[in-house]
């Protein structure tokens, strides 16, 4: 297939949202039908080049012999938007029923359908500056998504989320100089660009540092994780895709991309920058999970909850090995279903009752058992019991961690055990409450609550079954993602 193709699932969305917002359509049918068959048109596109990738990038514009953007699909590529156009038209699917009723859905929907195309750039980016500039772009298109409701809480909201992410890409963007600079260019390339780079190491060590922390605000490692909690007052399809791929799995993606194809993992491994990093994540993770059990809103929880998972994938991507960074892609694929899942489990509660916090959950599963049903797999999964994929990919990272054999890789180790025991207890507690509730406390009696319809029950039922699935046939994941850490794909 002829690279230039390589444009066309970027453009199509663009051109795509485009004619939603500015051509009337009459009837919600219509508008619906058309937003499904574009998101349905971006995915196909995407797959048919995933299917026939080009063997060569595509250069759209080069500004001078070093600095070029250009897109490429490469493995880690494919993984990346494989995920994205395979999750996001079942996410527009249950966005139809959940925001039927919503004040703003012109705007919504063309930023929905707009940041689409954009993270599919930051998949086919054939270099650090390509990827960089999508990667600005996706903070622009869904900041209208988080302000969409236009109230004080989602204004709020919406400038924390601007502040925090444009000014970590700020520091980002010195890791982007450094890289484009001493690597030539910084083309993706397995095992780095700096193996004969003249700059002194010291020095790209600390740019590291900055690149990592800057590229980690949407990654959610803390201090910088504030905003994720807060962006959960936007609507549910905005919050599931948000914590599942679009932007915080952006965050992880650029962090492989600046460990694995950028610096180089020999580069990093035992240095003071790798095990500087490792200590924040080591804490992240511990820090997200006791949040997430401290947290009374229903997708607060499930956002705190992000934190710690973001922080599982980035162990496995700073151990600077090829089996952390193949338990780290397998745990990013995992945590996507289940977290989409889970999210879209809370918004059909939330949409359904009209009702956010745990303490509202009595008896809700009675009245809305295919929902919670639904919920409990997801958290069988996010905790990690055998038979789930939850279990797969953490068995991986432990693994990782103990094949590393240095004082933080065994560290990690125990922070990930820490912090499933206290996943297991914030993720358990809400089923709990909702199929047993304590006598007389159940708040659904002689109410009329149900379980929503089908375009929001089918992608959570499929997302379930994945979940599933993956547990007892992992295979074809670990597959994948060991022949991307080892350069084979």
């Amino acid at each position: 297939m002829n690279s230039a193709f390589l444009l066309t699932p970027i453009l199509l969305a663009l051109a795509l949202a485009a004619i939603f917002y500015l051509v009337p359509m009459r009837t919600r049918k219509a508008r619906h039908l058309f937003l499904f068959f574009a998101t349905l048109a971006v995915s196909l596109a995407t797959w048919a080049l995933i299917l026939r990738r080009p063997a060569e990038g595509f250069e759209i514009y080069r500004f001078s012999e070093r600095i070029s953007i250009a897109l490429k699909l490469d493995g880690l590529g494919v993984f990346f938007a494989g995920l994205t156009s395979f999750l996001w038209p079942f996410a527009t699917l249950y966005a139809f029923e959940y925001m039927r009723e919503g004040r703003h859905n012109r705007m919504f929907f063309t930023f929905y359908l707009l940041t689409f195309g954009v993270t599919e750039g930051i998949a086919f980016a054939g270099n650090m500056l390509t990827a960089f500039v999508f990667y600005e772009m996706l903070t622009l298109s869904t900041l209208p998504l988080v302000l969409s409701r236009f109230n004080e809480d989602s204004q709020y909201a919406a400038r924390r989320y601007a502040v925090y992410c444009l000014g970590g890409s700020a520091f980002a963007f010195i890791g982007v100089v450094f890289l484009t600079y001493y690597g030539n260019g910084a083309a993706f390339t397995p095992g780095g660009v700096l193996a004969d780079a003249a700059a002194d190491k010291d020095v790209m060590l600390a740019v590291f540092l900055i690149s990592f922390f800057g590229f980690g605000v949407k990654a959610a490692v803390f201090p910088f994780h504030a905003w994720l909690p807060l962006a959960s007052v936007a609507p549910t399809p905005v919050t599931a895709l948000l914590h599942a791929v679009a932007v915080v799995k952006a965050g992880v993606f650029l962090l492989m991309r600046t460990v694995y194809y950028g610096f180089g993992a020999a580069y990093l491994y035992g240095t003071f920058a790798q095990r500087i990093a490792l200590g924040f994540v080591l804490f992240t993770t511990v820090f997200g999970a006791a949040m997430a059990l401290k947290e009374r809103h229903f997708k607060r929880r499930l956002a705190y909850s992000t934190v710690s998972n973001l922080s599982y994938i980035l162990f496995g991507v700073m151990l600077c090995t090829e089996a952390g960074f193949a338990a780290g892609i397998t745990h990013t694929v995992f945590h996507a279903l289940i977290k989409i899942g889970a999210f879209l489990c809370a918004g059909a509660f939330m949409h359904q009752t009209g009702r956010e916090y745990l303490f509202e959950l009595d008896g809700a599963g009675k009245r809305m058992p295919r929902t919670f049903g639904f919920f409990t797999v997801f958290s069988l999964a996010l905790v990690g019991i055998p038979l789930f994929s939850g279990f797969i990919s953490k068995y991986q990272l432990v693994t990782a961690g103990f094949r590393d054999g240095s004082v933080l890789g065994i560290a990690g180790v125990f922070a990930l055990i820490a912090a499933a025991f206290l996943c297991a207890v914030y993720m358990f507690t809400i089923p709990v409450r909702a199929f047993f509730p304590q006598a007389g406390r159940d708040k659904f009696v002689g109410s009329n609550v149900a379980d929503p319809g089908w375009q929001m029950l089918l992608p959570i039922g499929l997302f379930a079954v994945l979940t599933v699935l993956f547990g007892v046939f992992p295979q074809p994941v670990l597959s994948l993602a060991a022949a991307i850490a080892g350069g084979g794909f």
